[in-house]
């Protein structure tokens, strides 16, 4: 369908930039579906049942566990971020591709014109450009799992200080408050899992939408 579509599709989007939608934003929807989907599903099953089972041990322990839910007010935060981000980073992307596109079309015009140099510099340039911004992305999301990290480990000193607390008052034994210990780390597990598939979400999200521009411009056209 795009290459019955109307000539005027390259002046919206480069033979890159489609070459760029067709190829890595399709490929990033197929992993969606056919992997992070299912291992959503199944991670969602293993908190469910292990919370569930902790809830039957001791309810209040359960509860405590529930100080990871300040990383739910992050979440806006961090997904306008990754949003912008990961919009630019595609863009990038396709600016690379356009420019390698147009020195392989014009490569015999580029070498009568001696601006070889100058169309070298650009690709330069550009990929400059794109490996700042992937520190950027580096450190954002270092900055961002360590924060989650935190949360995390807090509910294994959580966990650490409520047993030695039933220790004390001899309301569990030592093998008892090990095994809350390994439950703790049964439901967080997943959990965290989860979280770090947020990103892979807010990526795949931009992948769609720059499909859906795509599919609505040939249609129009």
């Amino acid at each position: 369908r795009i290459t019955g579509a109307n000539c005027n599709i390259k002046g919206y989007f480069h033979t890159g930039d489609v070459l760029n939608r067709l190829t890595t934003d399709v490929d990033e929807v197929v992993d969606l579906l056919i992997h992070t989907f299912p291992m959503i599903g199944i991670n969602i099953i293993k908190v469910f049942l292990a919370f569930s089972y902790l809830c039957i041990l001791d309810i209040r322990l359960a509860l405590l566990l529930l100080v990871a839910l300040p990383l739910l007010l992050m979440g806006k935060i961090y997904d306008r971020k990754m949003w912008k981000i990961n919009s630019e980073w595609k863009e990038r992307d396709a600016r690379i591709l356009s420019i390698m596109s147009e020195n392989l079309t014009a490569k015999m015009i580029i070498g009568l014109l001696g601006t070889s140099e100058t169309r070298q510099q650009v690709f330069r340039n550009e990929q400059l450009d794109r490996f700042r911004l992937g520190i950027r992305i580096l450190r954002f999301n270092t900055c961002i799992k360590g924060v989650i990290r935190l949360f995390f480990n807090g509910g294994y000193c959580i966990t650490f200080v409520w047993g030695i607390y039933s220790l004390y008052k001899k309301m569990i034994s030592f093998g008892s408050m090990v095994a809350f210990v390994q439950l703790v780390g049964r439901v967080q597990e997943p959990v965290f899992q989860l979280v770090k598939v947020y990103p892979l979400l807010i990526r795949t999200r931009t992948s769609i939408i720059r499909l859906m521009n795509l599919k609505a411009f040939v249609e129009e056209n």
